[in-house]
């Protein structure tokens, strides 16, 4: 009886640590897609404020002639 206790014992803490290395798996996954969106939404912002800063450069050359 006392065996049949010591591995159910066991056999929980090794589910427990399987489903906490699961979810660090899983969080640190979906943190990686979250910082690739990131990035990706920051270089399109810098795009785009380099391409008004273009026009803006544009206009007032023409405004300057």
């Amino acid at each position: 009886m006392v065996k049949v206790m010591s591995i159910e014992v066991k056999m929980i803490n090794y589910n427990i640590v399987l489903y906490i290395g699961l979810f660090l798996i899983v969080g640190g996954f979906s943190l990686f897609l979250y910082s690739e969106m990131r990035l990706r939404e920051i270089d399109r912002q810098l795009a785009m404020n380099k391409r008004l800063d273009m026009a803006f450069k544009i206009a007032k050359e023409k405004e300057v002639k």
